[in-house]
């Protein structure tokens, strides 16, 4: 790799790294608009609130590090005077990596989510919302 496209794509990293330590220190102050849902009084609510904190945190770090990867990409991999077609080879082993890593995370994800859902199912309720009394009359 020439020494200017190592330059590059360390730039990028470094970009990619900053903006998610920025999301991670200084994002969560900023989000107090309706996009970030209140913390429960209760404890499934609580739960399910540190439940969408951890799938946003999963999710904003699988787009940093696809942002970096398409950065990288477009800077090693751009067309030059003195471009060289570079073959490769067929590998089922980084197909079936490549096909295996999305359904781990998804599958990372939905346990919990199901877990808490049939919690949430079994909880008794805690207060009666409201109490109607019927009175006889006219």
């Amino acid at each position: 790799m020439k020494k200017e496209n190592t330059v590059i794509v360390g730039l990028a990293i470094l970009a990619a790294l900053g903006a998610a330590t920025w999301l991670l220190f200084a994002a969560p102050e900023l989000a107090t608009g309706p996009s970030q849902i209140s913390q429960g009084a209760t404890s499934p609510g609580t739960d399910v609130y540190g439940l969408q904190t951890i799938i946003l945190w999963i999710c904003v770090t699988i787009g940093m590090g696809v942002i970096a990867a398409m950065l990288a990409s477009i800077v090693l991999h751009r067309k030059m005077d003195r471009h060289r077609v570079v073959k490769f080879n067929h590998s089922v082993l980084v197909e079936i990596i490549w096909a295996l890593v999305p359904i781990l995370i998804l599958v990372g994800m939905a346990l919990p989510a199901t877990t808490e859902l049939l919690l949430l199912q079994n909880t008794p309720p805690q207060l009666p919302v409201a109490n109607v009394k019927l009175l006889p009359g006219d």
